[in-house]
């Protein structure tokens, strides 16, 4: 077991980046599940920025036994001898520790990350929030500065990150539902216009005003007016195809519930996913 963990751990610190150890947060009124879910949201925001390599909680958990990680959880001082146990299993530089309680409505949120074994607190940030989109949207703010804080500290000669780089899959089909909607329009005006100067013939037949020359003029005015009716039915049906075809992919014609994504950093890249699966 103890060299499996070791090994474990020499893998981890072999990328050159900042290794932060995240055994889990002190959780006051909040349900299991969804504190690790928010944890896991801001382990997601610090590996986006390719400075560090964080170790979740599942794989604390995995490295050192879950009942081991459940009494190690509750480190709160960088000296504490728990902390370096932490930092020597996993082979991480940072500790990452805190907690998250709910009161009331609210929630209060604390953050530290510490070198373990000497005391130096490195970053720690706090703050009360009316709900948790408040909550998720400090902990995306704060991540770039947890970043910049332990790359000061840890890896000052470290050339500038640039910003991480998107590539996403298109929007849909949502973006071109105009298309369909733009030519039921004109063809509802052909259609109306078919169909007002068929009305103009019966109505001549019907009056015979102005008079006709002959029956070869009437024959002429009658075909014509049939021709004309024809062709407005048909394009009256055309034209709500088009709308419906048009109110589809408005409808259903959204971006992609997953989208693709490759971020490219400067220790390398990665491919994954964003959004909600339809299932």
């Amino acid at each position: 077991m103890l060299a499996l963990t070791l090994a474990a751990a020499c893998s981890l610190g072999a990328t050159g980046k900042i290794t932060v150890a995240v055994p889990g947060l002190s959780y006051v009124d909040v349900n299991q599940d969804k504190g690790d879910a928010v944890l896991d949201y801001f382990g997601q925001k610090l590996e986006a920025s390719g400075r560090l390599r964080v170790i979740t909680r599942s794989e604390v958990g995995q490295l050192l036994g879950f009942e081991r990680q459940k009494s190690l959880a509750g480190c709160s001082d960088a000296a504490n001898q728990c902390m370096v146990e932490l930092s020597e299993a996993l082979g991480a530089e940072v500790i990452l520790v805190g907690s998250l309680a709910r009161l009331g409505s609210s929630f209060t949120i604390s953050l530290k990350a510490a070198r373990p074994g000497l005391g130096v607190v490195l970053f720690s940030a706090g703050e009360r929030f009316a709900n948790e989109d408040l909550l998720l949207e400090w902990l995306a703010a704060q991540a770039p500065r947890l970043v910049a804080a332990l790359t000061q500290a840890l890896r000052p000669d470290a050339p500038p990150a640039p910003a991480p780089t998107t590539v996403a899959a298109s929007g849909g089909l949502r973006s071109v539902a105009w298309v369909p909607f733009a030519l039921a329009g004109a063809l509802a005006i052909g259609a109306g216009a078919s169909l007002l100067l068929s009305e103009g013939d019966a109505a001549r037949l019907r009056t015979r005003t102005p008079a006709f020359s002959g029956w070869a003029e009437i024959d002429s005015v009658a075909s014509r007016g049939q021709l004309l009716q024809n062709v407005g039915w048909a394009l009256s049906i055309t034209a709500v195809v088009a709308a419906l075809a048009g109110t589809g992919l408005a409808v259903f014609g959204g971006p992609p519930p997953v989208t693709p994504t490759v971020l490219l950093s400067p220790g390398g890249g990665s491919l994954g996913v964003a959004g909600v699966w339809p299932w």
